[in-house]
């Protein structure tokens, strides 16, 4: 009986990690210009010649991770968990053109993160935002109001403030 669970285990594990590997291959098929993170985020920093920095601490553990670059130069990068509720975790990285400011009749608050940076978090559509602005680059941080991860604010500071 142990030795037919643990090939029941074996099977499950295997396909499950097939499984995975296929949805990443589709999200990163050429033609739709997703790419992994690394690679995408290689080539933005060839085109803006700074370093990015990406954040060590997450909101969820991702299933999927990708990027694109996108017409306008900017960076896009997209964290998704296909197996809870609506997670998906974004960075949008763009060369800093002009100060941060909050303009007329949108909502937000100023907010300082750990290393001294200025951030504006706002709650706009469908998204909470933490935006600011670190070595000549304007980054996004946002999550989806409808996931299923409590405290959303405080796991969009604790990402950014985990920025290297």
């Amino acid at each position: 009986m142990k030795k037919q669970c643990l090939l029941l285990f074996c099977i499950i594990l295997f396909f499950s990690n097939e499984v995975n590997a296929r949805h990443q291959r589709v999200f990163t098929t050429p033609s739709n210009g997703l790419v992994s993170i690394h690679a995408a985020v290689e080539q933005f920093e060839g085109i803006v010649g700074k370093e990015v920095a990406l954040p060590t601490k997450l909101p969820f553990n991702p299933t999927h991770q990708f990027g694109e670059i996108k017409s306008d130069n900017s960076l896009e990068l997209m964290y998704v968990n296909d197996k809870k509720l609506n997670n998906l975790f974004m960075i949008i990285i763009k060369p800093s053109k002009k100060e941060l400011s909050i303009q007329p009749g949108q909502i937000g608050k100023w907010i300082e993160l750990k290393n001294g940076a200025k951030a504006i978090h706002k709650g706009i559509g469908e998204a909470y935002s933490i935006e600011f602005i670190t070595s000549g680059l304007e980054y996004r941080l946002l999550i989806t109001k409808d996931t299923d991860i409590p405290r959303k604010s405080k796991a969009l500071l604790d990402a950014a403030n985990s920025l290297q």
